[in-house]
């Protein structure tokens, strides 16, 4: 059982280093302000890759920086990717999860949150076709120093050109067989003219990168193991407990009062699950979580939030309504 757990906390820990390595060589973030892990890639590739920094007047040359808005820092677009990715892929299985016109959706509202903290179009439409190539990579492909035995797919000798599949993130639905090399390229047609790093086929990065890979997973599955468990959780225990059970049983408090508006209101079958749903998120896109990544949720406004579940279907006034029902219940917790 612990051979599998292992697995998947390494499997979830690559998808995680991947994003990272890409958000940090194809769109350029600043790897210092990422929440974990943070690693220089640029200064690891052989030969270095020239850092492209944030634009400042008088200072970077033009060409050669990005100009994003301070509105949405890098680490909650960090972090907004990171919770992306649940919906892309599966956590628990090497696994497409949405698919088609569902994760489109949630693809247009993330484009939809980006523009509205400032930034321009292209950059939430490269975050969506860099997903589609992390994620045939990860699933279709292997690289040495970047893979796991029993995921990807072999590919040909190191530097020798191979094939992978990968779904198109036009569709969400078809797949289209990429020519590869390297753990890290751009494909014609899916990739962001002027703004993606164009790399020579013979790149490869220094064994760093792949041990700092490998001591991550070793690290946290030390932590994940029962005895490492026990032993980080006592000192919290009464806490947590406390904390955890207010907010559970405020949470199903929450649910019950949504049940009965939804009958109520005469909404009954799979669409009460997005209702109830909302609530859930509602309630909770401004609490800190142990979750780090979703912290990201707190420069949203509330008509962001709300903008999400109207694009699936859901009726707006009803969701103001229970929007209004978990303030007022929040307001009254202790």
């Amino acid at each position: 059982m612990w051979e599998l757990i292992r697995f998947w906390i390494a499997y979830n820990i690559l998808y995680r280093y991947l994003l990272n390595l890409w958000e940090v060589l194809y769109l350029h973030w600043n790897w210092q302000a990422f929440e974990w892990p943070r690693l220089n890639f640029p200064e690891y590739a052989v030969p270095p890759l020239l850092a492209i920094e944030k634009g400042r007047y008088g200072y970077t040359r033009y060409g050669y920086c990005v100009y994003d808005p301070e509105a949405l820092e890098y680490r909650n677009a960090e972090r907004a990717v990171w919770d992306m990715r649940y919906k892309v892929t599966k956590a628990q299985a090497a696994e497409y999860n949405y698919t088609s016109q569902t994760l489109k959706q949630h693809f247009t509202w993330l484009t939809k949150v980006f523009e509205d903290h400032g930034w321009a179009w292209h950059v939430p439409a490269a975050i969506e076709d860099m997903f589609a190539e992390v994620e045939g990579k990860l699933l279709n492909a292997a690289y040495v120093g970047f893979t796991l035995v029993g995921l990807g797919k072999v590919c040909a000798p190191k530097h020798s050109l191979s094939k992978h599949r990968m779904r198109d993130p036009k569709d969400w639905k078809s797949e289209v067989e990429v020519e590869t090399t390297f753990i890290y390229e751009n494909h014609v047609g899916y990739c962001r003219v002027g703004y993606a790093r164009v790399i020579t086929p013979t790149i490869y990065f220094k064994k760093d990168v792949s041990d700092l890979l490998v001591k991550l997973i070793d690290d946290f599955c030390a932590r994940a193991e029962p005895l490492a468990r026990a032993v980080f959780y006592i000192q919290k225990s009464d806490d947590m407990k406390r904390e955890g059970s207010r907010h559970q049983g405020l949470m199903q408090i929450v649910i019950n009062r949504v049940k009965d508006l939804l009958n109520k209101r005469g909404v009954f079958g799979i669409l009460r699950r997005g209702y109830i749903g909302f609530a859930m998120e509602y309630m909770y896109y401004l609490y800190k979580g142990h979750r780090r990544y979703k912290r990201y949720k707190a420069v949203l406004t509330e008509d962001e939030i709300m903008e999400k579940y109207i694009r699936m279907g859901l009726d707006a006034d009803l969701l103001r309504e229970i929007a209004w029902i978990v303030k007022s219940l929040q307001q009254k917790s202790p």
